[in-house]
């Protein structure tokens, strides 16, 4: 009896401490402020809010240097910036006219989601105006959503030129793909943003590494004939190579920090950020964004409280209601269905739910099958049922019951629409949580008449 009472005790405390993880979080020390080690809610466009950003096609010029060939050259303009013999100069469109098409139009939305994919955004909403190219795009508004906005209108020109005559030595279709990577050794941690080229690309640098070195010459004169990496026009670096590269994987340092995690972590979403732009690949018109509006959110904030507090408020009034009649057995289960509210939102932290008003439906569905299934099981109890014979009775009609809501959220989990998926997401781990959790404290914690 004793044991059996320990028992009890120990589950109880067991669930207190997952409802003060649940419901406060684990807090840490991170410099001079406390992180919650728990990931944060993600809430989608209707209840965080959103942004909007209308990207259209860039109708302007620029000023080409062409050498007596026609062709562009970089090395037609003195010091003074004024033409070189035999050089001509002409305005010519950002994009040429027979890139300006539907096809084209329709990668360049397609390379936008990527990108928009690639920072961890679930959430958005990407249009497309097939007759001028014009897109706008609606994302929730996250930490990351100006810098995703910003990097809409790169290109996504990834090359590797001689730093001399400008030739492009590798372009981005010689890319595999790029990912943020980092080093730590005695000194501190260094972030690299990591390079992988594909069969043809690792051929092609392998021979850029044998050419684009350091040389002497007989009188011990150094000559280094370098490289730039270059993300559109601008420079990344300017480096040549100490050895043959035969790996097909290419690093370049973005910075290091020795102990500051705030400043290695800003390293790696530049570096990410980087990687992102090459992975989705070179657009084939050049955009500009032309309106970046904050939107407000689509739901009454007000109206949101009001359901949230109605839902707590009924909670509590039906688990007085089980301890009345239940008495003992009924604040047990009481407090084991507390503790399952804060296993359920726990779930809704790690497997990455958006929360919507669709994904709070759901989560009234599974409160309200949790309690059905836990007013069974204590009435089964209360007219002197075996605690053996309660669980199988009850799982038997519980499943039968709840059975085709987890098939109806597998399938959901798999739909491309972000709030059918995390409602499929939270159906299915809900219920699987239900299953397992209230078997546990069913058998620990109710007593047999």
């Amino acid at each position: 009896m004793k044991k059996n009472v320990l028992v009890k005790i120990l589950a109880i405390l067991v669930i207190v401490a997952i409802s003060l993880i649940s419901f406060v979080g684990i807090f840490v020390k991170n410099g001079n402020s406390r992180v919650n080690l728990l990931p944060d809610y993600q809430l989608s466009k209707d209840l965080e809010g959103s942004r909007t950003a209308k990207l259209v096609v860039d109708t302007s010029t620029e000023e080409l240097v062409f050498d007596s060939n026609g062709n562009v050259s970089e090395d037609g303009l003195d010091e003074e910036g004024n033409l070189k013999e035999g050089y001509s100069k002409k305005d010519e469109p950002i994009n040429q006219k027979e890139a300006l098409n539907e096809e084209n139009y329709k990668l360049c939305k397609e390379i936008i989601e990527k990108r928009i994919s690639s920072y961890g955004v679930n959430d958005y909403t990407v249009r497309l105006n097939n007759e001028n190219g014009e897109i706008v795009v609606e994302l929730y508004e996250t930490k990351n959503t100006d810098t995703v906005i910003y990097n809409l209108e790169y290109l996504g020109e990834f090359t590797i030129k001689d730093s001399e005559t400008k030739e492009i030595l590798i372009s981005n279709e010689d890319v595999k793909s790029a990912k943020a990577v980092y080093g730590t050794n005695e000194l501190g941690t260094t972030v690299y943003l990591s390079i992988e080229f594909n069969k043809e690309g690792k051929k092609k640098l392998q021979e850029i590494s044998k050419n684009y070195i350091e040389t002497k010459d007989e009188e011990g004169n150094s000559t280094t004939k370098k490289v730039t990496i270059n993300l559109d026009s601008e420079q990344l670096i300017e480096t040549y190579f100490d050895e043959e590269n035969e790996t097909g994987l290419l690093q370049l340092s973005v910075g290091s920090a020795s102990t500051d995690a705030s400043i290695i972590q800003s390293y790696l979403e530049q570096a990410s950020s980087i990687a992102a732009l090459i992975n989705s690949g070179k657009m084939p018109v050049k955009y500009d964004v032309s309106n970046n509006n904050n939107l407000s959110t689509s739901v009454n904030q007000d109206m949101l409280k009001i359901c949230i507090y109605s839902i707590v408020i009924i909670s509590l009034v039906a688990l007085v209601y089980l301890c009345i009649k239940y008495k003992v057995n009924g604040i047990l289960l009481s407090i084991s269905y507390i503790g399952y509210i804060a296993l359920l939102l726990i779930v809704l932290r790690y497997t990455n739910v958006m929360i919507s008003i669709d994904s709070i439906c759901g989560f009234i569905t599974l409160l309200f099958a949790n309690y059905m299934f836990v007013k069974y099981a204590l009435k089964g109890i209360s007219k002197g049922m075996n605690k053996k014979e309660l669980v199988k009775q009850t799982y038997i009609r519980y499943t039968s019951i709840l059975f085709p809501v987890l098939l109806i959220g597998i399938v959901f989990t798999f739909m491309k629409w972000v709030p059918v998926a995390s409602l499929g997401m939270l159906l299915f781990w809900g219920l699987i949580a239900m299953f397992i959790y209230n078997y546990i404290t069913i058998n620990i914690l109710l007593e047999d008449k």
